[in-house]
């Protein structure tokens, strides 16, 4: 990272794990190097749906392993020992409600009060930045398809989006209201343009003064780059402020399957297109607030780099850094020991409803081989310190 974080590898293993105890480091081992086995991974992740599909009692195995390791835990209130133990380390939570949505109304509706119910959480406690909405498990996947395509919906339909749209509404309003930022996550490609539609609508109506909602850009895609010019231009016209969490994204396998590629086939080029983001935002700092989500150390100093070139404060508002929950510890803890806003993106729900989650989790972790070696090095070198330790 930047020369002020920039240290020797000794330095730097003296942020990573500072709270976790010797079970929880061997547990962060196991499930880390299970997860750099991609054929370990992929029938894991078939054998978990099946046992789903059904109804074998599967719970308590995933709980005590893969769950414990990327989830905070099933409720608020489970959570909240993962959350101090974050604070203590000067590092906030972006809470993720992470169930996978199914097409009901009653669903969407649980979800929706479930969220405001986090808010007024978040309200409450201080250690807490902001929280992130997965949009489809607030309305249907379906009817966000034909959207994007231009298909036009039945009355019915019509209904069911608006009522959608609306639970969006009520919780970006709610976030606004008490000062709490929230994440709009992208998704896949064939929903992305009704949700971009959906986001820019929440920011436009919500952040005149500061930005509270926040749209993704997910980098990997090819159109990013000119629709975030796009996006500045319309903020500027319009006055309002924008948000954006950028990430690299998650289904690339995906969507480069698809017949229409639209994203890099190169890793490179997604990694030009993310940094070209982040100078885009900087550049409009005063129209920005940004979230750079990110587990990539290079483009994480890259940030810090242009923030000390452009003299923004190490510690500004309208900059945070952020990582997932049970992931590249070593970048968070040493962002936040120099002074940066980071947070981490903490899951939390039934476990058999977050399955779906854990499994891209899973296969995100597989694909990035040699990260995971250097976390497991790392863990491995932090259990052997502990050890040695006078007071261990």
């Amino acid at each position: 990272m930047a020369s002020h974080i920039d240290s020797t590898e000794n330095e730097e293993l003296n942020f990573v794990y500072p709270q976790k105890s010797d079970a929880e480091l061997q547990n962060a081992y196991y499930v880390l190097k299970m997860l750099s086995n991609p054929l370990i991974v992929s029938f894991s992740s078939q054998l978990a749906l099946f046992a789903l599909r059904i109804h074998l009692p599967i719970g308590f195995a995933i709980k005590h392993t893969i769950f414990k390791h990327f989830c905070g835990g099933e409720t608020l209130k489970e959570s909240r020992v993962a959350i101090d133990k974050l604070g203590e380390s000067g590092i906030g939570t972006t809470l993720d409600y992470s169930v996978e949505s199914t097409d009901s109304e009653a669903f969407f509706n649980s979800t929706m009060h479930e969220i405001l119910d986090a808010i007024a959480y978040v309200k409450e406690n201080p250690l807490v930045n902001n929280l992130a909405i997965k949009p489809t498990g607030l309305v249907s996947e379906r009817l966000l398809q034909k959207t994007a395509k231009g298909i036009a919906l039945g009355e019915r339909e019509k209904a069911r989006f608006v009522a959608g749209v609306g639970r969006i509404d009520q919780i970006c309003k709610a976030g606004a209201e008490m000062g709490i930022e929230v994440y709009i996550d992208a998704e896949g490609s064939e929903d992305q343009d009704a949700i971009d539609e959906i986001a820019v609508a929440m920011m436009s109506k919500y952040n005149s003064e500061i930005a509270v909602v926040f749209t993704t850009l997910q980098m990997y895609r090819t159109d990013r780059l000119s629709y975030l010019d796009t996006l500045v231009a319309k903020a500027q016209e319009e006055g309002f402020k924008i948000g954006v969490k950028l990430v690299r994204g998650a289904y690339w396998e995906r969507e480069s399957a698809k017949e229409k590629n639209i994203v890099f086939e190169v890793k490179s080029d997604t990694d030009e297109a993310f940094n070209k983001a982040l100078d885009t935002c900087i550049d409009h700092i005063d129209h920005f607030a940004i979230c750079n989500a990110t587990h990539n150390e290079e483009s994480t100093r890259y940030l810090t780099k242009i923030m000390d070139e452009k003299g923004i404060a190490k510690d500004d508002n309208r900059i945070h850094f952020s990582q997932l929950y049970g992931m590249s510890d070593h970048i968070s803890y040493t962002l936040a020991s120099a002074g940066y806003n980071v947070t981490k993106y903490l899951p939390y729900g039934k476990v058999k409803q977050v399955i779906p989650y854990l499994i891209r989790r899973a296969q995100e972790n597989s694909s990035i081989a040699g990260q995971m070696s250097r976390e497991m090095a790392m863990i491995a070198e932090a259990r052997r310190r502990a050890k040695q330790s006078p007071n261990s």
